[in-house]
């Protein structure tokens, strides 16, 4: 089950980090890179953000700490580990091939 599914289902971000077994915070920021808004907070920093304001002038300005901020924010990033490059992939499998020559030894 995906985190936009188990928003879905459930409607509340505790439930849905609960079910998920993540925080607060990872819930909110894959539901603000998949464009769901969650509330006025929400809104307001994604308001803010649109501007080109950085996280820490929104903090300011909205007189909350940059971490909170940073949580309502889009990823900018892939997450670790999904959609991997070819170069990451090739470490991987010659990780695999080492722990599997060890394992022999």
């Amino acid at each position: 089950m995906t985190i936009l599914e188990a928003w879905n289902a459930n409607g509340t971000i505790k439930s849905t980090a609960k079910e998920m077994h993540m925080s607060w915070q990872r819930v909110v920021k894959e539901l603000s890179t998949a464009g769901v808004i969650i509330n006025q907070t929400h809104q307001d920093i994604m308001d803010l953000y649109n501007k080109q304001m950085t996280a820490e002038q929104i903090a300011k300005h909205l007189g909350m700490s940059v971490s909170t901020v940073k949580s309502y924010l889009p990823r900018t990033r892939p997450l670790y580990n999904i959609n991997p490059s070819e170069n990451a992939l090739r470490i991987k499998e010659c990780r695999r091939r080492k722990e599997y020559a060890e394992s022999l030894e």
